[in-house]
C-alpha cells in the first residue's frame, strides 16, 4: 500500500495523527496485514508512525513492528468490545 492511502484509512477513520504519530483510543482494533515471505498479521495496534521509506507499528504490548510500505497488503480496523458494567460488581 501506498503511505497515502494508509495515512488516509487511519485519517477516515477519525485517527488523527500527533506529533508526526497515530494513536488509537482503547476502544479501536486494529491489525496490520503483510507480506513478509508469508502472510503475517500484527494485532492489537495502539500507535503507527508513517516515516519515509517505512512504517512502525507498536503493539498493546509495546512491541514495535517496522515495514517499508510494499510490504504492507492490508488494514482491518474495529471497535473493540468495551465490558460495561452497570455498577453491579461481584
Amino acid at each position: 500500500m501506498k503511505k497515502e492511502t494508509i495515512i488516509a484509512v487511519l485519517t477516515a477513520e477519525g485517527i488523527k495523527a500527533q506529533n508526526g504519530a497515530f494513536t488509537l483510543a482503547e476502544d479501536r482494533e486494529v491489525q496490520i496485514i503483510v507480506r513478509a515471505g508469508e502472510t503475517l498479521t500484527v494485532s492489537r495496534i495502539v500507535r503507527v508512525e508513517a516515516a519515509e521509506d517505512y512504517m512502525a507499528f507498536e503493539n498493546n504490548r509495546s512491541e514495535r513492528f517496522f515495514f517499508d510500505y510494499d510490504s504492507i497488503v492490508g488494514i482491518r480496523m474495529n471497535r473493540a468490545q468495551v465490558e460495561r458494567s452497570a455498577g453491579f460488581g461481584r
